[in-house]
């Protein structure tokens, strides 16, 4: 049992009380720091997330973009191809014909040595 105390004096056990309420406030408060730092740090996770999951829709809308490009570019390559082909089959009846200029020969030669080159 506590000794009597004198008036104005604080018992062992009023000590006690104190300290042990102060650690539960100061529990309570690093409790309450700790979620708020936690709310903090998911908030900001979850919009790295949202930003990451938009450049990824972004990056497939480009990649899907190019790859369409590709697509038209390859058919504007064998179109070419084929009117190389056509002017090269051309230039050769007109030859056959006679009625190719010089310039036109050697224009006809230059288109020959280019699908040459090409395959």
């Amino acid at each position: 049992m506590g000794r009597l105390s004198r008036p104005g004096e604080i018992t062992r056990e009023e000590v006690q009380l104190m300290l042990e309420g102060e650690r539960r406030a100061l529990e309570l408060r690093v409790r309450a720091e700790v979620q708020k730092q936690l709310d903090n740090s998911l908030g900001a996770l979850k919009r790295a997330q949202d930003d990451a999951q938009q450049l990824t829709g972004s990056l497939r809308e480009a990649m899907e973009r190019c790859a369409q490009q590709v697509l038209g570019a390859e058919g504007l390559y064998h179109k070419l191809h084929r009117l190389r082909m056509e002017f090269a089959r051309e230039a050769k009846e007109r030859v056959l014909a006679g009625s190719l200029s010089a310039q036109d020969q050697q224009i006809q030669q230059h288109w020959e040595k280019q699908q040459q080159h090409e395959q």
